[in-house]
């Protein structure tokens, strides 16, 4: 009996591959690309939202636990109107555009919301973060 990695290579050692071709998109069906392909522009062409949660500053809650005053909720395809602030957060949904001043988002499990306020107890605060 064969392990997996060596029924692998077995398998490996018997395929050949096939020569490359350029053919028009609609008669790819079932083929593989011979090379990577990579767009040249940023699609959408703005951070956005990878969570549903609340856009924040980072350096707001590096503490771990802290409580914020929600200023706007912002949903996917609207454009953000104001910018976060000291102490503030807009709730934000996953694929809407990341507010001015925000460079973290806090995924919606790690809160609890309290009228115009939103607590937060998280571990991650690295900037970037589901952005």
């Amino acid at each position: 009996m064969h392990s997996v990695a060596q029924a692998f290579q077995l398998l490996m050692n018997h395929l050949s591959t096939l020569g490359s071709q350029r053919m028009p998109l609609f008669d790819c069906l079932n083929l593989s690309l011979a090379e990577d392909v990579v767009a040249d522009l940023d699609s959408p062409p703005f951070d956005k939202s990878l969570m549903d949660g609340y856009a924040v500053r980072a350096t707001d809650v590096e503490r771990g636990t802290v409580s914020l005053r929600v200023i706007d909720l912002l949903a996917a395809g609207q454009t953000p109107t104001k910018a976060i602030g000291p102490g503030e957060a807009i709730q934000i949904m996953t694929g809407a555009p990341l507010p001015l001043g925000a460079d973290l988002v806090v995924k919606i499990e790690e809160t609890t919301r309290d009228h115009e306020q939103v607590h937060i107890k998280t571990r991650c605060v690295t900037r970037g973060t589901n952005i």
